[in-house]
């Protein structure tokens, strides 16, 4: 018996380019990696009648997401390749975020503890800054 995948959707594959290469990106966060001269490099994409240019790392992904939606099983699988990369560095970043504040919580609350114990007065403390 022979199988053949199914398409994508029609409506995933509409989206548009900037909807599909959201999916690679992590959220609240700075890039994987620094871009290189490489990745800097723009080229030119045609959608219907406009024509655009594009970091070239950015076309590689959009290509990559239609050709595996599409129903290519390797590009399929290069897509939840770069997917699971990208979310396992997500949580690499939140859990030093997270040991970060609390090793300073934890220090906050020893300095807090001895001006207590000196009977000074505590110092105001504020919340930490937002990264953006």
């Amino acid at each position: 018996m022979k199988r053949q995948f199914k398409k994508a959707s029609r409506a995933i594959l509409l989206a548009g380019p900037a909807a599909r290469r959201s999916i690679f990106r992590c959220p609240n966060s700075l890039p994987l990696a620094p871009p290189d001269e490489s990745q800097k490099k723009k080229i030119k994409i045609r959608e219907g009648d406009t024509v655009k240019e594009v970091p070239a790392y950015e076309a590689l992904v959009d290509a990559i997401f239609t050709y595996g939606m599409k129903g290519n099983a390797r590009y399929g699988g290069m897509a939840l390749d770069i997917i699971r990369t990208a979310e396992q560095a997500h949580a690499r970043q939140a859990r030093a975020q997270n040991e970060y504040w609390r090793d300073y919580q934890s220090v906050a609350r020893d300095a807090i503890a001895e001006l207590r114990a000196k009977g000074e007065a505590e110092p105001e403390i504020l919340p930490p800054p937002t990264t953006s």
